[in-house]
């Protein structure tokens, strides 16, 4: 049901994707929608952050949300690389 009412607001507020801050787990809903991306963030040597429970990746998420309101990178976020990925098929 979910990723069917995601595809009506897409369409409705006229938007052709949604990138979505989850971890793998809460995004295999939408897996196979070519509409829906998730963003993952690397560390230096490419490994993904995660922490446990997502504490690491939720805490990078609010920091980048942050910082596109805000107008203020933190340091932390310099060493961190987005990563966009499609369906988890």
């Amino acid at each position: 049901m979910l990723p069917q009412a995601l595809i009506a607001y897409l369409k409705e507020i006229n938007l052709q994707r949604a990138l979505f801050f989850t971890s793998r787990n809460y995004m295999r809903p939408f897996s196979r929608m070519g509409e829906v991306r998730r963003v993952a963030f690397l560390d230096g040597e490419g490994e993904e952050i995660r922490g446990p429970y997502g504490r690491d990746y939720y805490r990078l998420a609010g920091l980048i949300v942050r910082a596109l309101v805000s107008g203020d990178i933190p340091a932390e976020l310099l060493s961190v690389k987005v990563k966009i990925e499609g369906g988890l098929r």
